[in-house]
């Protein structure tokens, strides 16, 4: 496959640049994920397992049942007879339903601290949610063979102690594979980051040529830089007066230190006509300089006025929403309750530890809000959020097996039971009074509730929406 790839003519094969193995690295990870098949059969069989989980009446998993985990589950079939209790408690010992919790303190007696603090981080049912196996590595909770996959790669390169390459940290991969050229120039300046492009450098560590000398200016030697940078071929070319990096110094240590700042500094459009023209597409770079569709924008469309709205008659309106902080270990969330008029009813700000993922502190912002509602028995009702992933599953009818789907099936269950309560996704421009008790929130231990106020810049933004 090595030599399909890198290519081969009269049975000599040609020089093999990456390795396989490198290669076979997910491209959001800098590699072109080529498929190892070891892993990837792997990947299979673990399909296999999930499906014997989830469908442990079929006929496949009543058979392997009965040869090789008759008096368990096969996710312990190799484990003795004598368990101890850090394998089997039951999970109802480790849950205090009255307040709907976790029992840290039995937590910390039979996990380690890491463990406990993923645990407290799983969010428990308030109305009875059935219990189900969820897949921890995709956004979803299903099981991939992609995802396993990768996963299964993951462990390999853990096992063979191998470092991540200072080229992860300078290159935003997903960026680059997104860019709106030709597949042959992304494939270019892959090959560039990872500085396996046939330069008289390159061929000369390999005893192909004798020689490292550049071709064109004879002065330097012929390194990756020096091609598409600091060569006066390639300085022509950049100092050309509507070229958008044309005034920038000739000097960087690297291609990858070039490529973070091209990244950091050019817009999307500039920065794929500057790659256009680093690859060596002069054509595709000279049509490009004077054609503004050459290269098609990929900036967002005009919103339009985008802001809070207020609501008919005797309908209330509560704005929701979530941030988490790493520094703190803490995510907060904000709810903002108004009337039809636009004056404040209630503000609440309150906060969770640990730290929980955006999704689900989004998740968990929706369901105080709710509760909240509950508690004052308010009937007419619009939850508005701008967390659009929260807001399409609590809408739909599809189950949700990610590990936020414990929240969306409360706030579910309390939709069935209010009938006039609805909600609504809005942009963030028209849920800005939400998040900023959302931001507040991260400062309270406890939660804090205003009657008819706020906080002095919740209530500027409210006196300002309402004015509009």
């Amino acid at each position: 496959m090595g030599k399909f790839w890198w290519g081969s003519s009269n049975n000599k094969q040609k020089v093999q640049w990456k390795s396989w193995t490198s290669m076979g690295v997910s491209k959001k990870d800098g590699g072109l994920s080529f498929r190892d098949l070891e892993s990837f059969n792997k990947a299979m069989l673990a399909k296999q397992v999930w499906r014997v989980l989830n469908n442990p009446n079929s006929l496949v998993a009543q058979l392997l049942k009965q040869k090789y985990f008759k008096r368990g589950s096969i996710l312990n079939s190799k484990k003795g007879t004598n368990s101890s209790l850090v394998w089997d408690p039951s999970v109802s010992e480790l849950i205090d339903e009255g307040e709907c919790r976790w029992k840290k303190e039995v937590l910390d007696q039979l996990f380690h601290e890491e463990d406990v603090e993923k645990i407290c981080q799983i969010p428990l049912s308030k109305t009875g949610t059935q219990d189900k196996l969820m897949w921890g590595y995709t956004t979803n909770g299903c099981f991939t063979v992609r995802s396993a996959y990768y996963l299964q790669q993951s462990l390999v390169r853990q096992m063979k102690g191998e470092c991540s390459s200072i080229v992860n940290g300078l290159i935003d991969w997903k960026h680059l594979w997104s860019l709106n050229v030709p597949m042959k120039i992304k494939l270019s300046v892959w090959k560039a980051a990872h500085n396996v492009l046939p330069t008289l450098q390159n061929l000369a560590s390999k005893k192909i040529v004798d020689g490292d000398l550049c071709s064109i200016c004879k002065r330097e030697v012929e390194s990756l830089l020096h091609v598409i940078w600091g060569c006066p071929a390639a300085s022509d070319v950049w100092a050309m007066s509507n070229c958008p990096i044309h005034k920038w110094p000739i000097f960087f240590p690297d291609f990858r230190t070039l490529w973070f700042s091209l990244r950091s500094k050019l817009d999307v459009d500039s920065l794929q006509l500057v790659v256009i023209a680093a690859t060596a597409d002069r054509d595709l770079f000279l049509c490009s300089l004077t054609s503004t569709d050459a290269v098609p924008s990929n900036n967002r469309s005009d919103k339009g006025d985008i802001r809070w709205k207020k609501l008919e008659v005797r309908t209330l309106k509560a704005n929701w929403d979530a941030s988490v902080s790493t520094k703190l270990n803490r995510a907060g969330y904000g709810i903002i309750i108004r009337d039809e008029q636009g004056s404040i009813m209630l503000c609440v700000c309150a906060s969770h530890k640990p730290i929980v993922k955006p999704v689900m502190a989004e998740g968990l912002a929706l369901r105080r809000a709710m509760e909240v509602c509950v508690d004052l028995g308010l009937g007419r009702m619009v939850f508005e959020g701008d967390a659009q992933i929260i807001v399409q599953a609590v809408t739909s009818d599809e189950e949700i097996s990610a590990d936020y789907g414990v929240l969306v099936n409360d706030a579910r269950s309390m939709l069935r039971t209010w009938t006039q309560w609805h909600v609504a996704f809005v942009h963030r421009e028209a849920n800005y009074a939400a998040h900023q008790l959302a931001k507040l929130a991260l400062d309270y231990e406890y939660e804090k509730i205003w009657m008819e106020d706020g906080p002095m810049q919740v209530m500027l933004t409210v006196q300002l929406e309402q004015s509009m």
